[in-house]
């Protein structure tokens, strides 16, 4: 029997995209242990890490102390997983530490340090960008996109390493429980999520980390735009956890005209956000860089009408042009908001045709995928 780590240390770091991801391939993973007994799957976890625990209680977990973004981390990560005897060891978060003794397998979400390092906050970039440089390194490299691929490729890593294998999402089979794992966890769900003073009126919702590579200064200023233009109420939900130099976010909010119609969540959990979703007039992602974008999935799966900028897991899967918008222009989308506001059917058939187009793509592929993407009989380098 082999032995499988994944490395999910991050997880405790950040509660933006990278746990949404960590939700879906773990539960993938136990899944897929649940069908086979070729292989032991361990969680790598930080020491405090609960989360995990309410989720797949029956995956093995073992607490790894070495810190993420250290200096001695490869030394340390080294170390630990040699002791554990693991024969494969999965880094799903694009931060390669090095190699270990054990064959590895890395995932890189996108290459946003290569192509906007802007975008990275700048104690974190040397990280990233040393990761990328490793990636190479690596016996087997998981892209999120074929874009993330190609861009890999074009670094100079060898093609018939990497390969393309799409996050699970939302659109495969069964959807997340969030009561059932409320339960688990120990965590008193409440029902409803949906903040009461959201529910009477209309509102655009945009969901990620506040940062800037998401772009939501452009949002705020289409939502002037929109407010100027039209005199019905309207208001602007951001739902995402603080992430780094969101002053200008902030300030440019503070600085509306509209301030009062605009709520920032930064704290919401996976329930709140699910009836977000299932309530919002619009969603919308003005994101400058994207590697996948799993929370534009989410709201596809809850038959949310989405305009987006053209991230990649759009794309790929066939997203219709007319929820496209050009990236970095407060004009162009506050002009197709105002359309989209203006006419309720061309919202509902813009929404049903997303989701049945995206839904397809997905659904279409092989829903083991993540679990057969790791070399499950292959052993250990001596």
């Amino acid at each position: 029997m082999s032995r499988i780590g994944v490395d999910l240390r991050i997880v405790h770091y950040a509660r933006t995209g990278f746990h949404r991801y960590a939700r879906g391939l773990v539960r993938a993973l136990a899944r897929e242990r649940a069908r086979t007994s070729d292989a032991e799957i361990v969680l790598l976890t930080h020491p405090d890490d609960s989360f995990f625990g309410g989720l797949v209680p029956e995956l093995r977990r073992v607490a790894i102390s070495t810190p993420v973004f250290d200096e001695r981390e490869a030394v340390g990560v080294r170390r630990e997983t040699e002791a554990l005897g693991l024969d494969v060891v999965h880094f799903p978060f694009s931060l390669f530490p090095g190699p270990v003794s054990a064959r590895s397998v890395l995932t890189i979400h996108d290459v946003t340090c290569l192509e906007h390092p802007d975008a990275i906050e700048d104690r974190y970039r040397p990280h990233y960008l040393d990761a990328v440089r490793r990636a190479a390194e690596a016996d087997l490299i998981l892209a999120d996109s074929d874009r993330v691929r190609a861009a890999l490729v074009e670094t100079g890593v060898p093609a018939d390493r990497v390969r393309t294998c799409a996050p699970w999402t939302p659109f495969e089979g069964e959807t997340f429980d969030a009561e059932a794992f409320d339960a688990r966890a120990g965590v008193d769900g409440g029902g409803d999520r949906l903040p009461a003073d959201l529910r009477a009126t209309p509102y655009l919702l945009s969901v990620g980390s506040l940062e800037p590579r998401k772009d939501l200064t452009t949002l705020v200023a289409a939502f002037d735009a929109l407010r100027a233009r039209h005199g019905r109420p309207l208001r602007l939900v951001l739902a995402g956890h603080h992430g780094w130099n969101s002053e200008p976010l902030l300030a440019r909010i503070d600085a509306s005209p509209h301030r009062d119609d605009i709520v920032v969540l930064r704290a919401a959990d996976d329930r709140t956000v699910r009836a977000l979703l299932r309530a919002c007039t619009l969603f919308v992602c003005c994101s400058l860089h994207e590697g996948f974008g799993l929370p534009v999935l989410e709201a596809l799966a809850e038959r949310a009408c989405v305009v987006s900028t053209p991230v990649p897991s759009l794309v790929e899967a066939g997203f219709p042009a007319e929820g496209l918008v050009t990236p970095g222009s407060a004009e162009a989308l506050a002009t197709r908001l105002g359309r989209l506001l203006d006419d309720d059917g061309a919202r509902r058939r813009l929404a049903a045709k997303a989701a049945e187009r995206v839904g397809a793509f997905y659904r279409a592929l092989d829903p083991a995928r993540l679990a057969a993407s790791i070399p499950i009989g292959e052993r250990r380098r001596t």
